[in-house]
């Protein structure tokens, strides 16, 4: 049997199932490929605070924006960077914040700039609410999936 090359002894593997749960955004952001079924460990533990500064950079929301969409304090938030992790819960909602503009952009083609404006404009669909307004919530977050679902598949909305 021929050697390994070097490139092919230290490739990571992934799971085929977990390529289309794990995106860009969210891998950027937190800095790990999340698995499915590991999810829930991973934001248990807490994710550093760095993940909200590497999901600001890459949004181009503004920490008020983050801070209200996520119903985390800025002072709260102040508190985390200091102490260098948010909690599960804090960590679950920056995680569903990241996952709702990844699918934006998705949505918009990969312009962020398209998705950051759709996510901050009122919507009729919404209720005259903006997406980061109804995100604040899980059944707010579902329906703003909806939206951008039936949006994606030509769906009058």
């Amino acid at each position: 049997m021929p050697p390994k090359s070097a490139t092919s002894r230290f490739k990571r593997k992934t799971p085929p199932e977990s390529k289309s749960n794990t995106t860009k955004i969210r891998d950027f952001v937190f800095c790990a490929r999340v698995y499915p079924g590991g999810i829930i460990q991973f934001l248990k533990r807490g994710v550093p605070y760095a993940a909200v500064l590497r999901f600001q950079k890459v949004s181009r929301l503004s920490l008020e924006s983050i801070s209200q969409a996520t119903q985390i304090s800025l002072r709260t938030l102040a508190r985390r960077k200091i102490e260098g992790r948010l909690n599960s819960l804090e960590s679950e909602r920056l995680f569903r914040l990241a996952r709702l503009f990844e699918k934006a952009v998705n949505y918009h083609e990969g312009d962020v700039d398209a998705a950051r404006s759709w996510m901050e404009s009122p919507k009729l669909a919404l209720g005259n609410e903006s997406p980061l307004e109804m995100v604040e919530s899980e059944i707010g977050a579902r329906e703003v999936e909806d939206l951008l679902d039936r949006l994606e598949f030509g769906v009058y909305s």
